[in-house]
């Protein structure tokens, strides 16, 4: 793949094969008919949606991105508290003490980096959402 190539990559959270159909959802189902599908997707934990994020963008299961729950305990990141990955305020600064370490493996946004590259992500949930699927920025906006 050279440099300039572009990937995109869409995840819908909740989105289930089943409502991706040509009667339901044309645009979506055509859009998918165009790239790749993965038919056989699942999620690495249920319901949960930060795990599921941080497991698309380093490749890894909860076990080793150590993201475990929507919110969770992280004695650094949040002393004496539980890390709400929704709190704005509260995440950004368990970032700031954890110095941008938050998941226990390198993500997408890091490789990329490392060879001065690097990608945009869009969001609708929350920032505390968008925020782990690129860990890498530096302001939410």
């Amino acid at each position: 793949m050279s440099v300039d190539t572009q990937v995109l990559i869409v995840v819908f959270d909740a989105l289930r094969p089943e409502f991706v159909t040509p009667d339901l959802m044309p645009h979506y189902h055509a859009f998918a008919a165009r790239g790749v599908r993965y038919a056989n997707y699942h999620s690495t934990f249920p319901t949960e949606t930060r795990v599921n994020q941080s497991a698309v963008v380093t490749g890894c299961y909860p076990s080793r991105h150590g993201v475990v729950a929507n919110k969770f305990v992280e004695p650094t990141g949040t002393p004496n508290d539980v890390l709400n990955t929704g709190d704005d305020v509260l995440f950004e600064a368990a970032i700031a003490r954890l110095g941008g370490k938050l998941l226990d493996v390198p993500s997408l946004g890091e490789y990329l980096a490392r060879s001065d590259l690097r990608y945009a992500t869009i969001s609708a949930g929350t920032s505390g959402g968008g925020r782990l699927i690129n860990i890498m920025v530096t302001t939410i906006g």
